[in-house]
């Protein structure tokens, strides 16, 4: 209990916790049913049952008898209840003649007493009660009252500037929701990145060729895809490949470089729309390509739209087959489809541009990626 752990820890001023929920009712139907949220409903009611013993206490508010469910309703030790629109005191276990439509606002049934709550200030004017909590709040700050832990969620849109050039001695993809703090990926090997349009691929293949410039400025970086995409000026590339010829040739060249333990220094590949060289001549390059770079320390990303990596060909498959990918705006069955990783259930709603789920060695985490510098 936070009784024992105040003694044992030595920290008799560990506070409890108080959780509020106004309006229960758009709480359950925000969190009980849809995708990706009902976890967290289960662990509410984890809090509500067991919370108590351990400092953590529920006080939560609803319009109507009906609208706490019986699973809820038998957690909850005590009932205030105020003028009801409808009769259902019986529902509440209140009697149902002390209460009615001329009792004044805040006139109560608390344990079977009729009771009046105080409001702080003493007046039904709201800019009273205003000035008397802004009041109690500053003698709480004067008091020594430490301020609660603000609550945090991942932001939608930020720069590449404000994460550190590392994480745990990876470049760093973005920030996760872990711990919203920056998440740092292996910089070897293959990665896979799949999402369906408007998810922002183009902007998250910069991203990461950005991060990999911050964690090694001495990398050299190569694009293979599209003539006409941003993505082949945005960069200080090595070499560009933008014919499916000259991507056959460059990927074979590469593909020799990183296969020598003798080459210096770290290569980094990125190729876009790889499904565009599906049976061309560079469709075998790319794939000895992601081969020697599973078997080193350099690194392949390819982008394609996540409808594209369905295909079962040798080319999407040798990235597929690493288990190592970053999905955005992902549907639950994909991580297993693409990456053989089964994902919670989503809701594509709750992802905006730029934020999906990063996957490698059968786990995974929600990510947001960074806006690119320019």
């Amino acid at each position: 209990s936070i009784v024992e752990y105040r003694r044992l820890a030595n920290k008799p001023q560990e506070p409890r916790i108080l959780l509020l929920i106004d309006g229960f009712p758009n709480f359950r139907n925000d969190f009980e049913i849809p995708a990706g949220r009902s976890i967290w409903y289960d662990v509410f009611k984890d809090i509500l049952s067991d919370g108590r013993q351990l400092g953590m206490h529920v006080a939560l508010t609803a319009d109507r008898a009906g609208a706490v469910p019986a699973s809820i309703g038998s957690s909850i030790q005590r009932k205030v209840v105020l003028r009801l629109a409808d009769d259902g005191y019986g529902m509440l276990d209140v009697p149902s003649d002390i209460l009615g439509s001329k009792s004044p606002a805040g006139r109560a049934i608390v344990d079977g007493l009729e009771t009046q709550i105080a409001i702080l200030g003493g007046s039904a004017s709201v800019s009273d009660q205003s000035a008397a909590t802004r009041a109690l709040a500053e003698a709480m700050t004067r008091a020594g009252v430490q301020k609660a832990t603000p609550i945090g969620s991942l932001p939608k849109e930020y720069s590449i500037t404000e994460l550190p050039t590392t994480s745990g001695e990876m470049p760093v993809l973005g920030i996760s929701d872990l711990d919203l703090g920056p998440l740092g990926f292996d910089p070897a090997g293959t990665l896979l990145l799949a999402g369906p349009p408007a998810s922002g691929r183009s902007t998250a293949l910069l991203s990461l060729a950005q991060s990999m410039v911050r964690f090694d400025p001495l990398a050299r970086l190569y694009y293979l895809g599209n003539p006409r995409s941003p993505l082949a000026q945005a960069m200080p590339w090595v070499d560009v490949a933008t014919t499916t010829d000259a991507v056959a040739a460059l990927a074979k060249d590469l593909a020799a470089a990183v296969a020598d333990e003798d080459t210096e220094g770290r290569i980094v590949v990125f190729i876009e729309s790889i499904g565009d060289f599906l049976q061309t001549p560079a469709d075998s390059a790319i794939v000895e390509l992601a081969r020697a770079a599973k078997r080193s320390d350099h690194l392949v990303i390819a982008e394609a739209e996540m409808s594209a990596w369905g295909s079962s060909w040798p080319l999407m498959g040798e990235f597929k087959n690493a288990r190592r990918g970053f999905l955005l705006q992902p549907e639950s069955v994909e991580g297993d489809i693409l990456l053989k990783t089964q994902l919670p259930r989503l809701n594509r709603s709750e992802f905006p541009p730029g934020r999906g789920m990063y996957i490698a060695k059968g786990k995974f985490a929600r990510v947001q990626l960074p806006l690119p510098e320019g």
